[in-house]
């Protein structure tokens, strides 16, 4: 050990001075014998180094750290998978990741499953049963041998590990760029996908912010707007200018949901576009009987419009709404006037609504 240590020193103590080659002080004539020198100095010095167990060659010991290397690598990759599937959280996306692995295996061989199957495992298994039979049939026309079937698979023993280990190593290999594959689509997809939202995302802000403070004339909304104020509007001038009238309003108390804005529209434009006082829905909770009322032949998801038989305009008001809102007709059970003020003012119409209505267009 020292000895080597000392011829290493003594080479780099010549690289540094440059002294001599030799006890004879000879000088290094150039570049090449210097170079020369030093890798036979530093050779043998390393040759004599203390070392554990037979000399290696660099391939030899490259490729066996690389095995560990790899060795490692699949240990982990392996036990993270084993864990996961005990983990309920992970367990149906690893699943799901390894069952998307083999589809993109069959979708890369441009076959099916079966296929890939067959060609992977089936035909090396036939091919390795076809040797054993062909030497079997061989050595029983030797009388001399007495099992001729246990010596035909002892003779391709070394065959089938080595064909079995191919496929494994194979299968492995494909399996495991796959499956690197797999994940570097979907990351890119969830990349892509995640830029397009955050596009789309900025222009719904930009259109739910324009559309609190503009009404769009090509909006549905638009249009409902204007078939209400036209309709009660006519009903209006089919009534006369001055004639006094109320619109009655109800609802049951649970009827929040798509209802409950239909019902502001309709008692807030009431009142603007008709100039009848508009009244209702009453809350149920206060006053027992008005929930009574509402509920009383009430028809889910309809609203029933009460007007009595002869009321002028009343067919006209039903025609404009019905192609836009779920009404059907009663003559039946209108409420009785209720006095509020000088000169009481007669129901002409009765919206009884019930839950869940929606437009209909």
């Amino acid at each position: 050990m020292l000895g080597s240590l000392t011829q290493i020193r003594r080479v780099a103590h010549r690289l540094v001075c440059l002294r001599t080659k030799n006890t004879e002080g000879a000088p290094f004539r150039n570049g090449k014998e210097l170079y020369k020198y030093v890798v036979v100095r530093t050779t043998r010095a390393i040759k004599y180094l203390p070392h554990k167990g037979p000399q290696i060659s660099m391939c030899a010991a490259m490729w066996s750290l690389i095995r560990k290397y790899l060795a490692v690598v699949g240990l982990c990759a392996l036990a993270f998978c084993v864990g996961s599937m005990f983990l309920s959280t992970w367990r149906p996306h690893i699943i799901r990741l390894l069952l998307r692995t083999f589809e993109a295996i069959v979708m890369a061989s441009g076959t099916t499953r079966f296929a890939v199957v067959y060609w992977g495992i089936g035909l090396a298994v036939a091919v390795w049963l076809v040797s054993v039979a062909d030497t079997y049939r061989k050595l029983k026309k030797d009388t001399v041998t007495q099992r001729p079937l246990r010596e035909a698979i002892e003779q391709h023993s070394r065959q089938a590990k080595i064909t079995t280990w191919t496929v494994i190593l194979f299968s492995l290999f494909a399996y495991g760029y796959f499956f690197v594959e797999v994940i570097r689509t979907d990351h890119s997809g969830l990349v892509s996908q995640n830029a397009q939202m955050r596009e789309a995302n900025g222009h719904l802000v930009y259109d739910l912010n324009d559309r609190k403070r503009n009404i769009h004339v090509g909006d549905p909304a638009y249009e409902h707007i204007k078939v209400l104020f036209g309709a009660f509007i006519l009903f209006r001038r089919a009534i006369g200018d001055k004639a006094p009238c109320e619109i009655k309003i109800s609802a049951p108390t649970d009827s929040s949901g798509p209802s409950d804005p239909i019902i502001r529209q309709v008692a807030d434009v009431a009142a603007m576009a008709s100039g009848c006082g508009v009244f209702g829905p009453g809350d149920g909770r206060m006053d027992p009987d008005a929930e009574k009322e509402a509920v009383t032949g009430m028809k889910p998801g309809l609203i029933i419009l009460h007007t009595r038989k002869d009321q002028a305009g009343s067919l006209a008001f039903y025609d404009t709404l019905a192609p836009y809102l779920p009404l059907t007709r009663s003559y039946d059970d209108m409420p009785a006037t209720v006095n509020r003020g000088p000169t009481p003012a007669p129901i002409l119409i009765w919206f009884q609504f019930s839950k869940d209505v929606n437009w209909v267009r």
